[in-house]
């Protein structure tokens, strides 16, 4: 009997969860927005949208979380990717050069 499968699998789930647990526990910027049109079904002006949107919590909180993560640091008042940070931003960048995907789109 072999064992690979279920130890693939299991891989696979943990990968996925570690990859997914931080989308639900984060403020979204589309989620927000989503819930923000969802309460006002009648509409609402491009400014008013972009004033929920500006709040500094969105980026602020995901900040917290990759200084946490210790994949970014701060340098005085400059923000930098520390080596693992640079890592895993290495890491999507040739994913996405394999998919073919265009910088800065996709």
């Amino acid at each position: 009997m072999s064992y690979l499968p279920p130890i693939l699998t299991h891989y696979l789930l943990s990968t996925n969860y570690l990859a997914i647990y931080p989308a639900f526990q984060a403020t979204s910027p589309t989620l927000k927005l989503l819930t923000f049109l969802s309460e006002h079904p009648s509409g609402q002006s491009e400014i008013e949208i972009l004033q929920v949107l500006a709040k500094p919590q969105l980026v602020t909180d995901r900040l917290q979380d990759l200084s946490r993560g210790k994949l970014i640091g701060v340098n005085g008042t400059e923000i930098c990717l520390k080596p693992l940070g640079t890592l895993l931003a290495e890491i999507f960048l040739r994913y996405r050069r394999f998919l073919g995907l265009p910088e800065g789109k996709g």
